[in-house]
């Protein structure tokens, strides 16, 4: 990359290279100064998750101004992926670079940490936690100065990681006892770690430095801390290292600034650094505690050597490598790994601080005892591990979704997705009631009800409960092979099958007319993709798709069955449980999959409830349609979680089903036949007075306060449009409004301009993709016309990791936040009108999902 010029940056040198970044030093064309530009390493240029920490990493120390933080100017990505970030370019060397050669004077470590100190200040009193202060990431500028890098892994407001890093947060040697023991690193963690850093350049080593990631960990945690090996330093500053590393939290330095002060202090004319070492202990490091911590580590050391002969020392990786993966949420790797160091060392004390962090403990039951009870992770481990035999009591299980199988000789194998108690309805902790071999047709789950139905689809009031007995429903979807014994044996005339009333358009239909409706492409009898009668070759085992409610229900009469609720289909599917279902299921893929194939597995063991067909169920909306649940196979994941409703005639290519059966004929007894979709009907509802609609627009008023239009980055690369980016003044907080402005090539301005409104996937989604947002419109370019995409309140880079949902709810917060958004439009359309490339006449509104909700 040397000599290349990217974006308005020409690289000039290669300043260093690390596991998460390769910074180069570089010429600002444009302002004609020396940067820093630090891109991400090839191999994770690709990765999704990189480019958000990097943009994360931008968008935490942007939010700072202070003197001992690096200050960044931008953050780009280039159209073939490469993404970087322009910062300050600081002469000098790295903390770490510098104790290479040996520890600092007393005085210069001070000052380094005082100014650190202060960097930390103010980035906690902006709401972020560095979580990785370390010597690699202080920078000592050739100026005196020390500032504060990498934000990769701050921590911002409201607790929420600015980003999933994937490794560990951290770097172990620095890590705060309490985070290590599975608590939330805050503010008083960065103290720690900066505690630490002071410790190494007085000392010129880390205290905590062990030949191994297990010897390192039980150092923070529980060893005895090495004395202060600097002579030169006097008490009050070996007081500072001793408070500021002490690992009772309400005896450490409650905050950065506090920690300041203190350094700060000694540094005043009347103090000096380099006094005698005092004649009382300093607390864990002045040399008055020599003699005991040299005998304590004996004693440590004699015991770690017994431990170790007696063959349990694998436990040193385990464990370690179990809290990185706690650290990462994945509680069941960590929990396999923790139960393996259990059976080498029970009593080891670094597991005692993990179990509360990755598992919990729940009594498993099941009708009758005597169940083998095993889980498996979903995705990677393929494995079965065993947790014992029922009455499980106070058993210990992973905190998560798993797959778990209950077994039993005499009785049919449950394989089912569930939870701990935290999942309640679906957690493991109730009885489970196993059936007979033979007693549940072949083809059927068994649904146990015992406080009714609960419908969790969104939208609709999931804490009202819908009595009802428990019931029988088909583990998978109807297959092409069923489908086609119904219709060889005459099910298209045969009129006991066909109870329901055809209606098409509203208007009743004649049974005649509605069979001629019900052909396939050949004129016969069946569903709208067969031939002659009969699914294509090779499709027997797939999903029967193409069929109308009335084909379903009618197949489900010719079975002995009926199709599912609403309220039946979505209490066996618990779309609750959507992100560990989903994990295995067929969406937004190439076509169906066979029915057979255990995908989605459901919390009673059905398969398939999400993605695939879409599924007809028997609840009408209320004006004539019928539901259809689950999403398919061409969908997003997130429609597992949404109603869709179509024509009861409607014969799409992803229309499928499967039936259910009731165990006794109260099953249905209470629930409606009709539920209004959780939407309004607006063509139903009266208008507004003018009045109301004066008061209800006033507060979408806002000051037609200057611009201020900034120009940045353009990429002139496709052959279609230019991309510009244009921030500008919000109406609100001082804040800036980007938008991404995408102009046409292929004809002359004023440009038509559609102003766009994204998914709610923008809300979790990065600057990195705008881009892939764009492309869901991208054919309105393509037709002559520029789109105006604004950085709304709460998106992409405006993100924010407390705001998850799109979903309305009766707080100020939302409230606020919506009229943000819809001035963030208002102030877009303000700027595009004083564009002499735009037709200030010509402008249109489009928006998606979310988007589209809110167009209005």
């Amino acid at each position: 990359m040397i000599g290349e010029t990217i974006s308005h940056y020409r690289i000039l040198s290669e300043i260093g290279a690390g596991g998460m970044g390769v910074v180069y030093r570089a010429e600002d064309l444009r302002l004609g100064r020396v940067v820093a530009l630090k891109f991400l390493p090839p191999p994770l240029m690709q990765d999704t998750a990189a480019r958000q920490r990097l943009f994360a990493e931008a968008r935490a120390a942007s939010a700072l101004d202070h003197a001992n933080v690096c200050t960044i100017y931008d953050v780009e990505e280039l159209p073939d992926g490469r993404a970087f970030m322009a910062m300050a370019f600081c002469d000098g060397e790295t903390l770490k670079q510098r104790l290479a050669r040996g520890p600092l004077p007393p005085a210069e470590a001070v000052r380094v940490a005082a100014q650190i100190a202060r960097g930390l200040a103010r980035a906690h009193q902006a709401g972020i936690v560095h979580r990785d202060v370390k010597p690699a990431n202080i920078m000592l500028t050739s100026s005196g100065e020390a500032k504060l890098l990498d934000f990769g892994i701050a921590k911002g407001h409201g607790g929420a990681d600015l980003t999933q890093t994937g490794t560990t947060v951290g770097t172990v040697a620095y890590m705060a006892p309490e985070h290590i023991r599975g608590g939330v690193a805050d503010a008083q963690s960065d103290v720690w770690a900066l505690g630490v850093v002071l410790y190494e350049m007085l000392d010129g080593r880390n205290p905590f430095a062990r030949v191994d990631d297990y010897e390192l960990l039980r150092a923070i945690v529980d060893r005895p801390i090495p004395p202060l090996a600097a002579p030169g330093a006097g008490a009050a500053v070996q007081e500072i290292v001793a408070r500021a590393i002490e690992r009772d939290r309400g005896r450490r330095y409650a905050s950065a600034a506090e920690m300041a002060d203190a350094l700060e202090r000694t540094l005043a004319p009347t103090t000096s650094v380099v006094d005698a070492p005092p004649a009382t202990a300093s607390r864990a490091v002045t040399r008055g505690t020599m003699a005991a911590a040299v005998l304590l580590a004996l004693l440590a050391a004699a015991g770690f050597w017994a431990w170790r002969s007696s063959g349990a020392h694998s436990v040193r990786a385990l464990l370690p490598e179990a809290i990185r993966l706690a650290e990462q949420d994945r509680h069941g790797e960590a929990f396999l790994l923790a139960t393996e160091a259990e059976r080498r060392d029970p009593n080891d004390p670094l597991l005692a601080t993990l179990w509360p962090r990755i598992s919990q403990t729940i009594t498993i039951t099941s009708t009758p005892s005597g169940a083998t009870v095993s889980f498996r992770l979903i995705g990677g481990d393929d494995d079965w591990h065993v947790l014992g035999t029922t009455p499980l009591g106070d058993t210990r299980l992973p905190r998560g979704i798993y797959r778990w199988r209950i077994e039993k000789p005499g009785f049919d194998t449950m394989d089912v997705v569930r939870g701990g108690r935290e999942f309640s309805g679906v957690g493991l902790g109730l009885d489970v009631a196993l059936s007979p071999s033979g007693s549940v047709p072949a083809e059927m789950v068994r649904v146990p009800v015992s406080d009714g139905l609960h419908l969790t689809i969104t939208g609709f009031p999931y804490e009202q409960s819908y009595p009802a007995s428990s019931y029988l429903i088909d583990r998978r979807e109807v297959t092409n092979a069923e489908f086609k014994a119904f219709v060889d044996a005459g099910g298209y005339q045969k009129k006991e099958y066909w109870t329901e009333a055809f209606v098409e358009n509203g208007q009743p239909l004649e049974w005649a007319a509605a069979m001629d409706r019900f052909r396939d492409r050949t004129g016969r009898p069946g569903p709208a993709g067969w031939q002659g009668g009969a699914p294509p070759p090779g499709q027997e085992q797939l999903p029967v798709t193409g069929v109308s409610w009335y084909e379903a229900a009618a197949y489900a009469a010719f079975r002995g069955k009926r199709l599912p609720t609403i309220f039946h289909w979505a209490y066996a599917a618990r779309p609750e449980l959507a992100d560990a279902v989903t994990r295995t299921s067929n969406f937004e893929s190439s076509g169906l999959k066979p029915a057979a194939e255990a995908r989605g597995l459901g919390p009673y063991g059905t398969v398939d409830m999400a993605g695939n067909a879409k599924e007809w169920v028997s609840t009408d909306t209320g004006s004539g349609a019928r539901y259809l649940l689950g999403g398919a196979w061409n969908a997003p994941e997130y429609q597992f979680l949404y109603p869709d409703s179509r024509s009861p005639m409607d014969r799409s290519d992803t229309n499928g089903f499967r039936c259910m059966r009731e165990i006794d004929a109260t099953a249905f007894a209470s629930l409606p036949a009709a539920l209004a979709p959780p939407s309004r009907d607006y063509t139903r509802e009266q208008p507004a007075s003018d009045d109301e609609y004066r008061i209800y627009a006033a507060q979408y008023a806002y000051d037609a306060t200057p611009l201020e239009p900034r120009s940045g980055p353009a990429d002139d690369s496709s052959p279609y449009w230019r991309h510009e980016v244009i921030t500008i003044a919000a109406t609100y907080g001082g804040e800036r409004l980007p938008i991404h402005l995408f102009l046409p090539k292929n004809v002359k301005p004023p440009y038509q301009t559609v102003l766009y409104f994204p998914g709610s996937n923008a809300i979790r989604a990065t600057t990195a993709d705008v881009t892939g947002a764009f492309r869901a419109v991208e054919f309105i370019v393509m037709s002559g016309r520029a789109v105006a995409l604004p950085v709304y309140k709460f998106t992409f880079d405006r993100s924010d990791p407390k705001v998850k949902s799109s979903f309305a709810s009766p707080t100020r917060f939302y409230t606020d936040w919506i009229r943000q958004a819809v001035t963030d439009a208002r102030r877009a359309l303000d700027y595009l009108q004083t564009r002499a490339d735009v037709d200030a006449n010509a402008l249109a509104f489009c928006g998606l999902s979310w988007g589209a909700r809110l167009g209005a």
